[in-house]
């Protein structure tokens, strides 16, 4: 880290430095928490369960960042295995994700593949392409002429 310093973004560094300062005995109490922690999930989700839930609070504000950590820290503090998945377009663009959450990677793997299958079987090529319409144009009713040119022609996009 001294000698890369530079290379990391100003927050991460500070998380770093943050970090460098604390004793060992904080440290040895964080990593207690940490195993009751992960003790606990195996009370509430069974190793073929799964949780599924947005990747992060909003999209993200810009490319410099993939936004919110909210929902992953819990997750790769407790060391636990989490896919996130675009599944949509924010109205600016960016993507809109889902996280997969579970207590093997299998089982991450497994409910996705599934999820996935099922999104096949209920969502045609329209539908999709007219949700990224209205994104690409600010949101339902913003260019409606063009939405419904998607709708008559599945091959538009």
């Amino acid at each position: 880290f001294d000698e890369y310093r530079d290379g990391y973004r100003k927050h991460m560094a500070s998380q770093i430095e943050w970090g460098r300062k604390q004793s060992d005995e904080d440290y040895e109490a964080a990593l207690d928490y940490q195993k009751i922690q992960r003790q606990a999930v195996s009370t509430w989700l069974r190793k073929d369960q799964v949780l599924v839930m947005p990747a992060t609070t909003s999209s993200p504000p810009g490319m410099e960042t993939t936004g919110n950590p909210l929902f992953n820290s819990p997750w790769s503090f407790l060391g636990l295995p989490a896919l996130s998945v675009p599944k949509s377009l924010s109205i600016e663009g960016f993507p809109l994700c889902i996280q997969f959450v579970g207590r093997t990677v299998q089982a991450v793997v497994s409910a996705h593949t599934r999820v996935q299958a099922i999104a096949y079987d209920f969502c045609d090529l329209r539908s999709q392409c007219h949700l990224q319409c209205m994104a690409r144009n600010q949101g339902p009713g913003r260019n409606k002429q063009a939405c419904k040119d998607v709708d008559r022609n599945q091959n538009t996009h």
